[in-house]
């Protein structure tokens, strides 16, 4: 029996999805007697799921472990990172570890002679990176090289990248591999279960949802902008959700802006849930909503949010650019933001009912390679 070791030092976004897909298949691929399942996790996920320290195929870096990860710079912080994999790997009889960041495994990664083989999650690959400088070409060069190295030592088994078939085959064809390999965002069977939007009574209110992490960089200060941009016989029609955790100082930034959209726009009905959203507080908020509101500032890579939207028949407002329009605009029923539409315009056109349908032959498809079990699958299936 295959014995794998999952490594993840972050909890945010991704990061703890990944692991609970991993975990709740763990009794199943073990007791089938397919793989035995190993996680190396921060010590933050056993604060959530305390029942997890119980288990001895579960290892958590101490507090202190976590502060020094975190304060050190990027060439320690990748040692630390290998090293205490390599620790565990070797008292396990691990066959193969999985770094589901892979990203850092660099810079140290490049040096270092592994006693042990691995894979690893490449996010956010600059591939679709778009230069605006003679320099920023160069440093997107640069990157690339840098992977490029690490993919090709004899450790690496497979390079996984989030969705984006071209990255995969551009980047095989440039490292002269196979190691680039494709990996679709798991989504939950329960949203499966949701029914697609279906046309909406213009006498009820249509519900705007953006959750999940807070920050400029996911759009939310733009949506709240846009939010306050529009009229009141738009605000009547509309609720906004807005939930997901943010650092502190934003969460008062986030607070404030409501507050200042409320004092202006009586009319306005406006939810906010600060905080991590475990997954049935997500489920319970996502499956309210009829339009998910992505307005990223950086469109080039996917967005695990948007996979969820399509499995559920949601309509999704993003970027009309990058990897998330590409998908979007495959999956049909969105509005995008590119010229001349706005956010503003967007929100305006979803409450008019002006925007694309399903593609369901696409929508099927979808549906079927983000099951979790295809996830875990593409995972282990190599070694």
């Amino acid at each position: 029996m295959k014995r794998f070791l999952f490594v993840d030092f972050w909890i945010t976004g991704h990061h703890l999805e990944f692991i609970m897909h991993l975990v709740r298949a763990k009794v199943k691929y073990e007791e089938e007697q397919a793989a035995r399942f190993f996680f190396l996790l921060s010590p933050e996920v056993v604060t959530r799921y305390p029942e997890l320290n119980a288990l001895d195929s579960f290892f958590f870096l101490s507090s202190e472990e976590k502060r020094h990860y975190v304060r050190a710079n990027r060439i320690n912080a990748s040692r630390f990172l290998i090293d205490k994999t390599g620790e565990i790997a070797f008292k396990n009889n691990i066959n193969e570890v999985i770094f589901l960041y892979g990203n850092e495994v660099l810079p140290y990664g490049l040096a270092r002679r592994f006693n042990y083989t691995f894979s690893f999650i490449f996010f956010q690959p600059p591939f679709r990176e778009i230069p605006n400088s003679f320099f920023a070409s160069i440093k997107k060069k640069f990157k690339e090289r840098i992977y490029f190295f690490l993919v090709r030592k004899e450790s690496v088994n497979q390079a996984f990248i989030l969705n984006d078939q071209t990255c995969v085959h551009q980047y095989n064809v440039k490292t002269g591999t196979h190691k680039f390999m494709l990996l679709n965002d798991p989504v939950l069977p329960s949203l499966n279960l949701a029914e697609p939007l279906k046309d909406f009574d213009s006498g009820t209110r249509s519900v705007f949802g953006h959750l999940g992490s807070l920050d400029r960089r996911k759009g939310t200060l733009a949506f709240l902008d846009a939010i306050g941009r529009l009229s009141q016989e738009y605000l009547s029609r509309s609720t906004f959700i807005i939930a997901g955790k943010a650092t502190d100082s934003f969460h008062e930034l986030i607070v404030v802006e409501i507050e200042k959209l409320k004092e202006a726009k009586p009319v306005l009905s406006i939810e906010y849930t600060p905080g991590f959203l475990d997954d049935r507080l997500f489920n319970e908020l996502f499956l309210r909503c009829d339009s998910i509101v992505l307005p990223y500032s950086n469109p080039q890579a996917s967005s695990g949010l948007a996979g969820k939207a399509i499995v559920s028949g949601k309509h999704i407002i993003c970027p009309g650019t990058g990897l998330i329009g590409e998908i979007v605009a495959k999956y049909g029923m969105c509005n995008l933001i590119k010229p001349p539409d706005d956010l503003v315009t967007c929100l305006e056109r979803f409450l008019d009912k002006k925007y694309g349908k399903i593609n369901e032959a696409y929508r099927n498809d979808f549906r079927e390679k983000s099951n979790p079990e295809y996830f875990i699958q593409t995972l282990i299936s190599h070694v």
